[in-house]
Protein backbone atom coordinates (compact mmCIF):
# COMPACT_ATOMS: atom_id res chain seq x y z
CA UNK A 1 0.00 0.00 0.00
CA UNK A 2 1.22 3.65 -1.20
CA UNK A 3 -0.01 6.67 0.47
CA UNK A 4 1.01 9.87 -1.26
CA UNK A 5 3.92 11.77 -0.29
CA UNK A 6 3.78 14.89 2.29
CA UNK A 7 6.32 18.01 3.29
CA UNK A 8 7.44 16.74 6.53
CA UNK A 9 5.87 18.91 9.36
CA UNK A 10 8.82 19.82 11.05
CA UNK A 11 10.33 20.66 7.09
CA UNK A 12 9.20 24.23 8.91
CA UNK A 13 6.02 26.81 7.88
CA UNK A 14 8.68 28.09 5.12
CA UNK A 15 8.34 26.28 1.55
CA UNK A 16 11.08 26.68 -0.80
CA UNK A 17 11.25 29.50 -3.48
CA UNK A 18 9.02 28.78 -6.93
CA UNK A 19 10.71 26.51 -8.66
CA UNK A 20 13.09 24.80 -6.20
CA UNK A 21 12.00 21.43 -4.99
CA UNK A 22 12.68 20.35 -1.44
CA UNK A 23 14.93 17.50 -1.21
CA UNK A 24 13.20 14.22 -1.60
CA UNK A 25 14.41 11.80 1.42
CA UNK A 26 13.72 7.73 1.47
CA UNK A 27 13.69 5.83 4.65
CA UNK A 28 13.65 1.92 4.87
CA UNK A 29 12.96 -0.55 7.75
CA UNK A 30 11.59 -3.35 9.89
CA UNK A 31 10.80 -1.70 12.90
CA UNK A 32 13.15 -0.54 15.93
CA UNK A 33 13.52 2.88 16.21
CA UNK A 34 13.76 3.84 12.57
CA UNK A 35 10.38 5.72 12.09
CA UNK A 36 11.47 7.72 15.37
CA UNK A 37 14.78 8.31 14.05
CA UNK A 38 13.56 9.58 10.14
CA UNK A 39 11.37 11.78 12.66
CA UNK A 40 14.85 13.45 14.07
CA UNK A 41 16.68 13.60 11.14
CA UNK A 42 13.63 15.71 9.48
CA UNK A 43 13.69 17.82 12.73
CA UNK A 44 17.54 18.11 11.74
CA UNK A 45 16.93 18.91 8.06
CA UNK A 46 14.47 21.93 9.56
CA UNK A 47 17.27 23.01 11.78
CA UNK A 48 19.39 23.70 8.78
CA UNK A 49 17.01 25.10 6.91
CA UNK A 50 16.66 22.62 4.19
CA UNK A 51 12.85 21.76 2.95
CA UNK A 52 11.83 18.45 2.49
CA UNK A 53 10.02 15.81 1.99
CA UNK A 54 10.13 12.22 3.17
CA UNK A 55 8.94 8.78 2.47
CA UNK A 56 9.07 5.72 4.97
CA UNK A 57 9.39 2.06 3.68
CA UNK A 58 8.18 -0.28 6.05
CA UNK A 59 9.65 -3.36 5.70
CA UNK A 60 8.47 -4.67 9.94
CA UNK A 61 6.16 -7.66 7.93
CA UNK A 62 9.72 -9.24 7.02
CA UNK A 63 10.73 -9.06 10.53
CA UNK A 64 10.36 -12.66 11.88
CA UNK A 65 10.68 -12.19 15.76
CA UNK A 66 8.20 -9.16 15.69
CA UNK A 67 6.35 -8.47 12.28
CA UNK A 68 3.89 -5.58 12.22
CA UNK A 69 3.36 -2.12 11.22
CA UNK A 70 5.21 0.93 11.50
CA UNK A 71 3.84 4.11 12.30
CA UNK A 72 5.20 6.98 10.09
CA UNK A 73 6.16 10.25 11.37
CA UNK A 74 3.61 13.07 10.93
CA UNK A 75 3.54 14.49 7.29
CA UNK A 76 5.38 11.58 5.95
CA UNK A 77 4.56 9.47 3.53
CA UNK A 78 4.38 5.79 3.58
CA UNK A 79 5.16 2.31 1.27
CA UNK A 80 4.38 -0.69 2.79
CA UNK A 81 6.07 -3.58 1.05
CA UNK A 82 5.34 -7.32 2.48
CA UNK A 83 6.72 -10.84 1.85
CA UNK A 84 3.68 -11.24 -0.11
CA UNK A 85 4.45 -8.62 -2.44
CA UNK A 86 7.91 -9.93 -3.76
CA UNK A 87 6.94 -14.10 -3.28
CA UNK A 88 8.70 -14.82 -0.08
CA UNK A 89 7.16 -17.20 2.10
CA UNK A 90 8.34 -17.25 5.98
CA UNK A 91 7.03 -20.57 7.19
CA UNK A 92 10.30 -20.52 9.35
CA UNK A 93 11.84 -18.96 11.93
CA UNK A 94 14.96 -18.49 9.05
CA UNK A 95 15.33 -15.78 6.91
CA UNK A 96 18.08 -18.00 4.84
CA UNK A 97 15.59 -21.25 5.30
CA UNK A 98 12.49 -18.93 3.95
CA UNK A 99 14.63 -17.15 1.26
CA UNK A 100 15.95 -20.47 -0.40
CA UNK A 101 12.57 -22.15 -0.02
CA UNK A 102 11.22 -19.17 -1.96
CA UNK A 103 13.97 -19.55 -4.26
CA UNK A 104 17.35 -18.48 -3.33
CA UNK A 105 18.78 -15.76 -5.39
CA UNK A 106 15.72 -15.94 -7.55
CA UNK A 107 13.66 -14.99 -4.60
CA UNK A 108 16.44 -12.00 -3.98
CA UNK A 109 16.35 -10.56 -7.71
CA UNK A 110 12.54 -10.42 -7.16
CA UNK A 111 12.88 -8.01 -4.15
CA UNK A 112 15.48 -6.35 -5.99
CA UNK A 113 13.35 -5.75 -8.69
CA UNK A 114 10.14 -4.72 -6.42
CA UNK A 115 12.29 -1.95 -4.80
CA UNK A 116 13.54 -0.65 -7.87
CA UNK A 117 9.91 0.02 -8.71
CA UNK A 118 8.98 1.39 -5.30
CA UNK A 119 12.14 3.88 -5.39
CA UNK A 120 11.62 5.03 -9.36
CA UNK A 121 8.42 5.75 -7.77
CA UNK A 122 9.45 7.70 -4.55
CA UNK A 123 12.13 9.21 -6.54
CA UNK A 124 14.31 9.98 -3.39
CA UNK A 125 17.61 11.99 -3.59
CA UNK A 126 18.96 10.05 -1.27
CA UNK A 127 17.75 6.32 0.87
CA UNK A 128 18.27 6.48 4.42
CA UNK A 129 18.64 3.23 6.55
CA UNK A 130 19.59 1.89 9.80
CA UNK A 131 20.11 -1.80 8.83
CA UNK A 132 21.29 -2.96 5.61
CA UNK A 133 21.69 -7.13 6.61
CA UNK A 134 18.59 -8.78 6.00
CA UNK A 135 17.83 -10.02 2.53
CA UNK A 136 15.16 -7.67 1.52
CA UNK A 137 17.27 -4.82 3.27
CA UNK A 138 20.37 -5.75 0.74
CA UNK A 139 17.55 -5.86 -1.96
CA UNK A 140 17.02 -1.57 -1.22
CA UNK A 141 20.68 -1.30 -1.23
CA UNK A 142 21.17 -2.92 -4.50
CA UNK A 143 18.06 -0.89 -5.95
CA UNK A 144 19.22 2.16 -5.12
CA UNK A 145 22.95 1.75 -6.69
CA UNK A 146 21.12 0.61 -9.85
CA UNK A 147 19.18 3.56 -10.14
CA UNK A 148 21.85 6.49 -9.04
CA UNK A 149 20.58 6.99 -5.90
CA UNK A 150 22.88 7.74 -2.96
CA UNK A 151 22.28 5.60 0.30
CA UNK A 152 23.51 6.38 3.78
CA UNK A 153 23.40 4.09 6.71
CA UNK A 154 22.35 5.97 9.70
CA UNK A 155 23.65 4.26 13.08
CA UNK A 156 20.31 4.67 15.31
CA UNK A 157 21.10 2.98 18.63
CA UNK A 158 24.43 1.93 20.40
CA UNK A 159 25.91 -2.13 20.31
CA UNK A 160 25.92 -2.78 17.05
CA UNK A 161 28.06 -5.48 16.05
CA UNK A 162 30.47 -5.26 12.97
CA UNK A 163 30.97 -8.82 11.86
CA UNK A 164 30.02 -11.72 13.81
CA UNK A 165 32.25 -14.25 15.56
CA UNK A 166 32.15 -18.52 15.90
CA UNK A 167 28.68 -18.93 17.43
CA UNK A 168 27.60 -20.67 20.57
CA UNK A 169 24.73 -21.95 19.68
CA UNK A 170 24.69 -25.51 17.87
CA UNK A 171 21.91 -24.59 15.13
CA UNK A 172 23.51 -20.82 14.35
CA UNK A 173 26.74 -22.85 14.00
CA UNK A 174 25.75 -25.23 11.33
CA UNK A 175 23.87 -22.60 9.43
CA UNK A 176 26.59 -20.27 9.12
CA UNK A 177 29.27 -23.26 8.34
CA UNK A 178 26.65 -23.71 5.06
CA UNK A 179 25.84 -19.89 4.25
CA UNK A 180 29.17 -19.64 2.28
CA UNK A 181 28.86 -22.65 0.52
CA UNK A 182 25.43 -21.95 -0.39
CA UNK A 183 26.95 -18.24 -1.44
CA UNK A 184 29.34 -19.80 -3.45
CA UNK A 185 27.21 -21.91 -5.59
CA UNK A 186 25.22 -19.21 -6.21
CA UNK A 187 22.23 -20.38 -4.72
CA UNK A 188 22.15 -17.54 -1.77
CA UNK A 189 23.25 -13.71 -2.23
CA UNK A 190 25.70 -12.53 -0.05
CA UNK A 191 24.90 -10.61 3.59
CA UNK A 192 27.31 -8.31 4.24
CA UNK A 193 28.40 -7.70 7.44
CA UNK A 194 27.02 -4.48 8.76
CA UNK A 195 28.00 -1.22 6.98
CA UNK A 196 29.63 -2.84 4.85
CA UNK A 197 27.14 -2.98 1.95
CA UNK A 198 29.09 -0.06 -0.14
CA UNK A 199 26.74 2.65 1.33
CA UNK A 200 27.81 6.80 0.24
CA UNK A 201 28.29 7.81 3.96
CA UNK A 202 27.86 5.56 6.90
CA UNK A 203 26.94 8.26 9.87
CA UNK A 204 28.24 6.46 12.80
CA UNK A 205 27.24 6.69 16.36
CA UNK A 206 31.11 7.25 17.98
CA UNK A 207 34.58 7.35 17.39
CA UNK A 208 34.57 4.03 18.37
CA UNK A 209 32.37 2.85 16.14
CA UNK A 210 34.23 4.85 13.33
CA UNK A 211 37.33 3.06 13.91
CA UNK A 212 36.19 -0.33 14.04
CA UNK A 213 34.50 0.54 10.38
CA UNK A 214 37.63 1.63 9.17
CA UNK A 215 39.25 -1.17 10.69
CA UNK A 216 36.53 -3.33 8.25
CA UNK A 217 37.83 -1.61 5.27
CA UNK A 218 35.07 1.31 4.86
CA UNK A 219 37.01 4.37 3.21
CA UNK A 220 37.39 7.06 6.04
CA UNK A 221 35.88 9.46 3.99
CA UNK A 222 33.07 7.99 3.75
CA UNK A 223 32.35 7.29 8.09
CA UNK A 224 31.61 10.51 10.06
CA UNK A 225 30.60 10.73 13.61
CA UNK A 226 26.83 12.00 14.12
CA UNK A 227 25.66 10.21 17.15
CA UNK A 228 22.40 8.89 17.71
CA UNK A 229 19.58 11.05 16.93
CA UNK A 230 17.01 10.30 19.18
CA UNK A 231 19.32 10.51 22.35
CA UNK A 232 19.09 14.05 21.06
CA UNK A 233 16.60 14.16 24.17
CA UNK A 234 18.99 13.29 26.82
CA UNK A 235 20.51 16.03 28.06
CA UNK A 236 17.61 17.90 28.84
CA UNK A 237 16.19 15.02 30.65
CA UNK A 238 19.25 15.02 32.31
CA UNK A 239 19.15 19.00 32.81
CA UNK A 240 15.73 18.06 34.45
CA UNK A 241 16.63 15.47 36.85
CA UNK A 242 19.53 17.01 38.04
CA UNK A 243 18.36 20.07 39.93
CA UNK A 244 15.44 18.20 42.30
CA UNK A 245 16.06 13.88 41.97
CA UNK A 246 11.66 13.70 41.63
CA UNK A 247 12.31 10.05 42.48
CA UNK A 248 14.24 10.39 45.39
CA UNK A 249 11.17 10.64 47.54
CA UNK A 250 11.34 10.14 51.85
CA UNK A 251 9.10 7.51 50.97
CA UNK A 252 10.67 4.88 48.82
CA UNK A 253 13.21 5.34 46.04
CA UNK A 254 12.32 4.08 42.70
CA UNK A 255 13.94 1.13 41.67
CA UNK A 256 13.15 0.20 37.74
CA UNK A 257 13.95 -3.45 36.44
CA UNK A 258 14.66 -3.51 32.57
CA UNK A 259 12.61 -6.79 31.10
CA UNK A 260 14.76 -7.84 27.76
CA UNK A 261 13.08 -10.98 25.89
CA UNK A 262 16.40 -12.25 24.98
CA UNK A 263 15.58 -15.58 25.89
CA UNK A 264 12.12 -15.76 23.86
CA UNK A 265 13.74 -14.27 21.27
CA UNK A 266 16.91 -16.97 20.86
CA UNK A 267 19.56 -14.75 21.79
CA UNK A 268 20.28 -16.53 25.08
CA UNK A 269 19.67 -19.75 26.58
CA UNK A 270 16.19 -19.77 27.92
CA UNK A 271 17.09 -21.34 31.02
CA UNK A 272 19.72 -19.17 31.76
CA UNK A 273 17.41 -16.23 31.20
CA UNK A 274 14.95 -17.71 33.26
CA UNK A 275 17.51 -18.23 36.18
CA UNK A 276 18.90 -14.70 35.33
CA UNK A 277 15.72 -12.94 36.24
CA UNK A 278 14.69 -15.22 39.19
CA UNK A 279 18.35 -14.00 40.94
CA UNK A 280 17.18 -10.10 40.13
CA UNK A 281 13.84 -10.91 41.22
CA UNK A 282 15.08 -12.46 44.71
CA UNK A 283 17.83 -9.60 44.98
CA UNK A 284 14.72 -7.21 44.87
CA UNK A 285 12.58 -9.08 47.50
CA UNK A 286 15.42 -9.35 49.75
CA UNK A 287 15.89 -4.99 49.43
CA UNK A 288 12.40 -4.39 49.91
CA UNK A 289 11.90 -6.68 52.91
CA UNK A 290 15.21 -4.39 54.79
CA UNK A 291 13.67 -0.91 53.50
CA UNK A 292 11.08 1.03 51.32
CA UNK A 293 11.23 0.60 47.76
CA UNK A 294 8.98 1.30 44.83
CA UNK A 295 9.59 -1.79 42.48
CA UNK A 296 8.67 -1.08 38.63
CA UNK A 297 8.96 -3.93 36.51
CA UNK A 298 9.03 -2.60 32.70
CA UNK A 299 8.52 -4.26 29.87
CA UNK A 300 10.64 -4.13 26.63
CA UNK A 301 8.12 -2.72 24.11
CA UNK A 302 8.46 -6.46 22.24
CA UNK A 303 8.38 -8.40 25.21
CA UNK A 304 5.18 -9.82 26.86
CA UNK A 305 3.99 -9.77 30.40
CA UNK A 306 5.36 -13.82 30.45
CA UNK A 307 8.78 -12.56 29.67
CA UNK A 308 8.96 -10.86 33.35
CA UNK A 309 7.53 -14.04 34.92
CA UNK A 310 10.51 -15.74 36.23
CA UNK A 311 11.85 -11.87 38.02
CA UNK A 312 8.03 -11.33 39.47
CA UNK A 313 7.51 -14.90 40.94
CA UNK A 314 10.08 -13.61 43.56
CA UNK A 315 8.56 -10.60 44.77
CA UNK A 316 6.03 -11.69 47.79
CA UNK A 317 5.57 -7.36 48.33
CA UNK A 318 3.87 -4.79 46.14
CA UNK A 319 5.72 -4.10 42.49
CA UNK A 320 3.94 -2.07 39.34
CA UNK A 321 4.56 -3.64 35.53
CA UNK A 322 4.98 -1.28 33.46
CA UNK A 323 4.83 -1.22 29.31
CA UNK A 324 7.33 1.01 27.04
CA UNK A 325 4.32 3.43 26.17
CA UNK A 326 6.15 6.51 28.18
CA UNK A 327 9.15 7.10 26.28
CA UNK A 328 12.17 5.74 28.74
CA UNK A 329 14.53 9.19 28.94
CA UNK A 330 10.85 10.74 29.98
CA UNK A 331 10.33 7.57 32.48
CA UNK A 332 14.27 8.18 33.41
CA UNK A 333 13.63 11.49 34.93
CA UNK A 334 12.16 10.06 38.09
CA UNK A 335 14.04 6.73 38.69
CA UNK A 336 16.50 6.53 41.72
CA UNK A 337 17.85 3.32 40.39
CA UNK A 338 17.85 1.23 37.03
CA UNK A 339 18.71 -3.07 37.45
CA UNK A 340 19.08 -5.03 34.22
CA UNK A 341 21.24 -6.94 31.88
CA UNK A 342 22.49 -5.82 28.63
CA UNK A 343 19.54 -3.24 27.59
CA UNK A 344 20.26 -0.28 25.71
CA UNK A 345 18.22 2.10 28.01
CA UNK A 346 20.76 1.41 30.78
CA UNK A 347 23.18 3.63 28.39
CA UNK A 348 19.96 5.99 28.62
CA UNK A 349 19.65 5.98 32.47
CA UNK A 350 23.72 6.41 32.45
CA UNK A 351 23.07 9.54 30.20
CA UNK A 352 20.02 11.20 32.28
CA UNK A 353 22.81 10.45 35.69
CA UNK A 354 20.32 7.47 36.87
CA UNK A 355 23.09 4.75 38.72
CA UNK A 356 22.40 1.51 37.57
CA UNK A 357 23.51 -2.05 38.30
CA UNK A 358 23.75 -5.39 36.43
CA UNK A 359 22.99 -9.07 36.39
CA UNK A 360 26.04 -11.20 34.74
CA UNK A 361 24.51 -13.84 32.32
CA UNK A 362 27.26 -16.57 31.96
CA UNK A 363 29.12 -15.80 28.18
CA UNK A 364 28.40 -19.55 27.12
CA UNK A 365 24.61 -18.47 27.41
CA UNK A 366 24.53 -16.34 24.77
CA UNK A 367 23.80 -17.59 20.96
CA UNK A 368 26.79 -15.10 19.74
CA UNK A 369 29.79 -13.65 21.10
CA UNK A 370 28.43 -10.48 19.59
CA UNK A 371 25.70 -10.35 22.01
CA UNK A 372 27.56 -11.60 24.64
CA UNK A 373 30.15 -8.65 24.41
CA UNK A 374 27.42 -5.92 25.24
CA UNK A 375 27.42 -6.37 29.05
CA UNK A 376 31.04 -6.08 28.84
CA UNK A 377 30.89 -3.02 27.12
CA UNK A 378 28.54 -1.46 30.06
CA UNK A 379 31.12 -3.45 32.90
CA UNK A 380 33.81 -1.43 30.99
CA UNK A 381 31.42 1.41 31.20
CA UNK A 382 32.02 1.05 35.13
CA UNK A 383 28.53 -0.24 35.62
CA UNK A 384 28.65 -2.86 38.96
CA UNK A 385 27.29 -6.16 37.89
CA UNK A 386 26.91 -8.97 39.76
CA UNK A 387 27.07 -13.08 39.09
CA UNK A 388 24.11 -13.71 42.16
CA UNK A 389 21.06 -12.76 44.13
CA UNK A 390 23.18 -11.57 47.25
CA UNK A 391 26.14 -10.04 45.41
CA UNK A 392 23.27 -8.01 43.76
CA UNK A 393 21.81 -7.40 46.62
CA UNK A 394 24.33 -5.88 48.51
CA UNK A 395 25.32 -3.89 44.96
CA UNK A 396 22.03 -2.06 44.65
CA UNK A 397 21.93 -1.31 48.92
CA UNK A 398 25.41 0.19 48.18
CA UNK A 399 24.46 2.57 45.31
CA UNK A 400 21.09 3.84 46.93
CA UNK A 401 23.04 4.21 50.20
CA UNK A 402 26.27 6.25 48.23
CA UNK A 403 24.57 10.12 47.75
CA UNK A 404 27.54 10.78 45.27
CA UNK A 405 26.34 7.80 42.70
CA UNK A 406 24.98 9.59 39.78
CA UNK A 407 26.96 8.88 36.69
CA UNK A 408 28.99 11.18 34.99
CA UNK A 409 27.09 12.80 31.68
CA UNK A 410 30.20 10.82 29.36
CA UNK A 411 29.99 7.93 30.87
CA UNK A 412 27.79 6.15 28.20
CA UNK A 413 29.44 8.35 25.07
CA UNK A 414 31.72 5.46 23.72
CA UNK A 415 28.38 4.04 22.54
CA UNK A 416 26.30 6.44 22.20
CA UNK A 417 28.12 9.32 20.72
CA UNK A 418 28.36 12.92 21.93
CA UNK A 419 25.37 13.60 23.89
CA UNK A 420 24.93 17.79 22.82
CA UNK A 421 21.04 17.87 21.37
CA UNK A 422 22.54 18.13 17.50
CA UNK A 423 23.12 14.35 16.29
CA UNK A 424 19.89 14.73 14.13
CA UNK A 425 21.53 18.16 12.95
CA UNK A 426 24.30 16.60 12.58
CA UNK A 427 22.94 13.23 10.41
CA UNK A 428 20.73 15.93 8.21
CA UNK A 429 23.67 17.88 7.47
CA UNK A 430 25.66 14.39 6.30
CA UNK A 431 22.53 13.16 3.95
CA UNK A 432 22.47 16.66 2.41
CA UNK A 433 26.59 16.78 1.32
CA UNK A 434 25.62 12.75 0.06
CA UNK A 435 23.05 14.11 -1.81
CA UNK A 436 25.00 16.67 -3.32
CA UNK A 437 24.56 17.34 -6.94
CA UNK A 438 21.84 15.12 -7.54
CA UNK A 439 19.64 17.12 -5.71
CA UNK A 440 21.47 20.45 -5.65
CA UNK A 441 21.99 20.69 -9.63
CA UNK A 442 18.22 21.71 -9.94
CA UNK A 443 17.47 23.99 -7.64
CA UNK A 444 20.63 26.97 -7.96
CA UNK A 445 23.53 27.01 -10.68
CA UNK A 446 26.79 25.23 -9.94
CA UNK A 447 29.25 28.10 -8.47
CA UNK A 448 32.59 27.63 -6.68
CA UNK A 449 30.98 28.35 -2.92
CA UNK A 450 28.63 24.88 -3.51
CA UNK A 451 31.08 23.35 -4.04
CA UNK A 452 33.46 24.30 -1.61
CA UNK A 453 29.89 24.08 0.74
CA UNK A 454 29.55 20.25 -0.37
CA UNK A 455 33.64 19.63 0.04
CA UNK A 456 33.62 21.05 3.56
CA UNK A 457 30.62 18.95 5.11
CA UNK A 458 32.53 16.16 3.16
CA UNK A 459 35.44 16.66 4.82
CA UNK A 460 34.47 17.74 8.31
CA UNK A 461 35.08 14.72 10.68
CA UNK A 462 32.71 16.01 12.95
CA UNK A 463 30.46 18.91 12.17
CA UNK A 464 28.92 21.26 14.85
CA UNK A 465 25.22 22.21 13.82
CA UNK A 466 25.38 25.46 15.94
CA UNK A 467 26.93 27.20 12.95
CA UNK A 468 24.55 26.07 10.86
CA UNK A 469 21.52 27.91 11.94
CA UNK A 470 23.59 31.16 10.45
CA UNK A 471 22.95 28.89 6.59
CA UNK A 472 20.39 29.45 4.49
CA UNK A 473 21.22 28.26 1.08
CA UNK A 474 17.53 27.21 0.23
CA UNK A 475 16.89 31.48 0.46
CA UNK A 476 19.20 31.96 -2.65
CA UNK A 477 22.56 32.10 -3.56
CA UNK A 478 23.68 35.62 -2.90
CA UNK A 479 22.18 34.61 0.67
CA UNK A 480 24.08 31.73 0.46
CA UNK A 481 27.51 33.13 -0.30
CA UNK A 482 27.32 36.00 1.84
CA UNK A 483 27.12 32.96 4.92
CA UNK A 484 30.05 30.78 3.51
CA UNK A 485 33.20 32.13 4.69
CA UNK A 486 31.76 31.32 8.45
CA UNK A 487 30.45 28.05 7.58
CA UNK A 488 33.75 27.04 5.63
CA UNK A 489 35.65 28.94 9.08
CA UNK A 490 33.47 26.74 11.33
CA UNK A 491 34.12 23.52 9.23
CA UNK A 492 37.85 23.93 9.33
Amino acid sequence: MTHPVAASAHAGERSPEPGRRPLRLAAFGMGGSVAETLEHVMRGLAEIDVASEATLIDLQSFHLRAPGRMTPPAGTGLVRVTPRDVGYATPLSSMTLNLALSGGRFAHRRMIRHARRCLADIAPDVLLCCHDRFYIETAFVAAAKQLGIPTVLLQEGPFCVIGHGTANSASLRVKNSLAPAARALGLMPNMPDYGLAGHDLVLAASEQYRQAWTARGVPAERIRVAGIPRYDVLPAARRNREPAHPGATAQAPVVMVLIQPFGAHGKVDPQAAQAGLAEVGAALDALAGERPVDIRVRQHPRSEPADAASLTAHLSGNFILEDATTPFPERAQHLDLVVGFYSSAILEALAVGVPCAGMWLPEHSFAEPGEAAKQARLAAMSVPFAHDRDALYTTISALLDDPARTPGAAAAESETGPLDGCAGARAATGIVACAGDAHDSDRYPASSSQAAWVMALKDSQYVSCRPLHRVRPHLGLAAFEAAQPSLLAALQ
